[in-house]
């Protein structure tokens, strides 16, 4: 499975890097330049989303009570979910 994706990898890089779409381009050489993390991230099964999710969340809460109060309060929305 992981020599086969390397493979696969290898090969669409190289053709989205002709590509006349220059924003595909780009992102092939993107991914090039960030490999590793791009196989591993597609190899493993674990995801930061869960942290993700609960940091868009707090910043969600924080909005909504802009300049109305103390870190405090901020605390006790996200612990109680208030």
């Amino acid at each position: 499975k992981g020599v086969e994706a390397d493979t696969t990898l290898d090969e669409w890089m190289k053709k989205a890097k002709k590509a006349k779409c220059k924003a595909i381009a780009k992102f092939a050489a993107n991914i090039e330049d960030d490999k590793q993390a791009v196989k591993a991230a597609s190899q493993t099964e674990y995801s930061n989303a869960l942290l993700e999710g609960t940091v868009n969340r707090i910043k969600c809460i924080k909005r909504t009570m802009y300049n109305r109060a103390g870190i405090e309060l901020l605390r006790a929305k996200v612990i109680y979910g208030l």
